[in-house]
């Protein structure tokens, strides 16, 4: 492997290891969202606004779930990279780039998603 190389493998996992602490931040984040739903909800507990908690509550169940599967998407992905690094491979594979893209781009989609439903549950609280 040459010096190339290994810098590129170092930038990749410079990469997932952001993209770590960003899940970890929404995850965070997430539960900030889902203990301010609990003090609305103590507050007030009519049927309408108890479906649109429900669908609040839903989502932030789901980013939950989806913010694992991406941290477990990224730690396989960076097992594989230092795998290369001892193994003296050729960097990358295809199949690890193609891996890395799709997870670009669903993590792109997760920050929009997450930020969308943050400011949706924010403008739909300030009534309350």
């Amino acid at each position: 492997m040459n010096k190339l190389d290994t810098l590129r493998l170092k930038q990749y996992s410079h990469e997932s290891k952001a993209w770590e602490r960003l899940l970890y931040f929404f995850k965070q984040e997430n539960v900030f969202l889902k203990t301010r739903l609990s003090e609305v909800l103590d507050n007030r507990n009519d049927t309408e606004l108890l479906v649109s908690a429900e669908y609040f509550q839903n989502h932030f169940i789901l980013k939950d779930e989806l913010i694992d599967k991406l941290l477990q998407e990224i730690h396989e992905q960076e097992k594989d990279w230092k795998e290369n690094l001892i193994n003296n491979s050729p960097v990358p594979y295809k199949k690890q780039l193609d891996k890395k893209e799709k997870l670009r781009a669903q993590m792109q989609n997760f920050k929009e998603n997450f930020q969308k439903i943050e400011i949706e549950f924010n403008k739909y609280v300030i009534p309350i």
